[in-house]
């Protein structure tokens, strides 16, 4: 064999020996990562004051409920353009009534969805139900906050 053609095949041989610890490493690690990942949601699901998302859909709908709106806006995630009066305005409409929270899914470390039924009675006197919907919640410096439009 040519020093060339040798040089290659060995090179080859080289590459392929890389190549299968690599294959091997990936599958070994595999299920260590997925476990990781398991891991980091579970402990993701809890914020700093040991609430979850759950808690605090909960702690916002109770204080939607008893009218309680600077606790309602403290416990959102609001733009910085809207302001407290905005906030109040926007509720200004209709008046929660009662409210379901059904389960939860982290999505990682920051979001999670909570499912939630609500009702809430306008101003013209008709009543609104909507069902299972899907609220964002996010971690806002290790606090879970209701994003703001959290439903649509």
């Amino acid at each position: 064999m040519r020093p060339l053609k040798k040089k290659f095949f060995n090179l080859e041989l080289r590459l392929s020996n890389v190549e299968s610890l690599l294959y091997d490493a990936y599958y070994q690690y595999l299920d260590e990562i997925k476990l990781l990942k398991k891991q980091i949601k579970e402990i993701s699901v809890y914020d700093i004051n040991k609430n979850t998302p759950v808690d605090a859909v909960k702690a916002y709908l109770e204080a939607e409920l008893r009218g309680d709106w600077q606790k309602a806006y403290r416990l959102l995630n609001v733009p910085p353009e809207v302001s407290y009066a905005d906030f109040k305005r926007a509720l200004d409409n209709a008046r929660l009534i009662n409210y379901k929270i059904g389960s939860f899914e982290i999505k990682d470390a920051r979001m999670a969805f909570v499912k939630v039924s609500d009702t809430h009675r306008f101003k013209s006197g008709h009543t609104v139900t909507f069902e299972n919907r899907y609220w964002r919640v996010v971690k806002v410096n290790g606090v879970w906050k209701v994003d703001w439009l959290a439903a649509q």
